[in-house]
């Protein structure tokens, strides 16, 4: 019975870590998909191509900090659930915490670098009438 008490958290951490990260790439790849017009204005104007990766990718960037602290925060917040547990785990287990914050980082960065380099390499008339 304790095993099940302590596998049951463990599979749902999991199923939320896999569906966080699918969700997380669909988002942001939906969300620099909607800038292909804006991509194709500033191609049409003479921006060069560097130029516009970096814009998305800062503005992407300054989204991805704030959701990576709201959710640490979160986090350090819910340890007092878990507290609660009867189990015998270390429940500030800041290198779990870090852990998974920079897999979230990372799968949002690539997931908003691919969109980015993909709108990049459209031709201007593509992008403005996409």
């Amino acid at each position: 019975m304790q095993k099940f008490r302590t596998y049951l958290p463990t599979c749902f951490a999991g199923t939320a870590l896999i569906l966080s990260t699918v969700g997380i790439f669909g988002i942001l790849s939906y969300t620099i998909g909607q800038r292909t017009r804006e991509i194709g204005i500033l191609m049409a104007g003479g921006t060069p191509r560097r130029y516009i990766v970096g814009t998305i990718m800062k503005d992407t960037l300054i989204v991805i900090a704030a959701g990576l602290i709201i959710g640490l925060f979160a986090a350090f917040g819910g340890v007092q659930l878990v507290e609660s547990f009867p189990f015998q785990v270390a429940v500030w287990d800041i290198l779990t915490f870090l852990s998974v914050a920079i897999f979230a980082g990372g799968v949002a960065i690539l997931a908003a670098y691919f969109p980015t380099r993909k709108s990049e390499r459209l031709e201007v008339m593509d992008a403005l009438w996409s």
